[in-house]
């Protein structure tokens, strides 16, 4: 991945640590494939732990985000035999299987218990020029999805619902995300979000 919400900044970073891992596994005798793949806004539309299994689980339903589901779709080298897949559902059948394999419950996934939503309203209407992704992270963390220390608490259900995409229209006073919080760091992530977005 490359771009402000990424390890590396720039596309061409990102190709010189592909080259790097490529040549580590193919010494190792491992075939490798190297995606670059962007990550300026944050992918999909959930951000946060509870939210982000949420979306996962809703992708292998067949009811994901379009640029989640082509990433998926990408990696898998499976093409039009993937989306068929997902679309279908009979991924999330698979899924299931494999966690009752292992002794999991599914209803024992991370919720946004405690939480209640908030909304960042669009301060002008327009074309959503930039939706930072690193910005959008910076809220999240402040709300509590991240820790500083290794002893600090991690909310598991905080976190940002976005309705736009860049690229996207919207109008003066639409919503155009929900901080889902637990009274932590509100304003904090408010002032964040506010500033990963650009309308024009």
């Amino acid at each position: 991945k490359y771009g402000s919400g990424a390890f590396m900044k720039t596309e061409e970073e990102a190709e010189e640590l592909g080259k790097s891992i490529k040549e580590t596994g193919e010494h190792s005798g491992l075939p490798v494939t190297i995606h670059l793949t962007p990550m300026n806004e944050p992918l999909g539309r959930a951000i946060g732990n509870a939210l982000e299994v949420e979306e996962a689980i809703a992708t292998l339903q067949g009811e994901g985000p379009e640029d989640l589901v082509d990433l998926v779709v990408r990696l898998s080298g499976e093409g039009d035999r993937a989306r068929a897949v997902l679309d279908a559902g009979s991924a999330f059948e698979a899924f299931t299987c494999m966690v009752r394999a292992q002794g999991g419950d599914l209803n024992q996934f991370p919720q946004a218990l405690g939480c209640e939503e908030s909304p960042l309203f669009s301060p002008n209407a327009g074309q959503v020029e930039r939706l930072d992704a690193l910005g959008i992270g910076k809220a999240v963390f402040v709300l509590g999805a991240g820790r500083k220390h290794a002893r600090e608490d991690v909310h598991p259900g905080v976190g940002i619902k976005l309705n736009v995409k860049e690229g996207d229209t919207v109008e003066i006073g639409e919503p155009w995300a929900f901080l889902v919080h637990s009274g932590k760091g509100v304003e904090e992530a408010r002032s964040f979000a506010e500033g990963a977005l650009k309308v024009g």
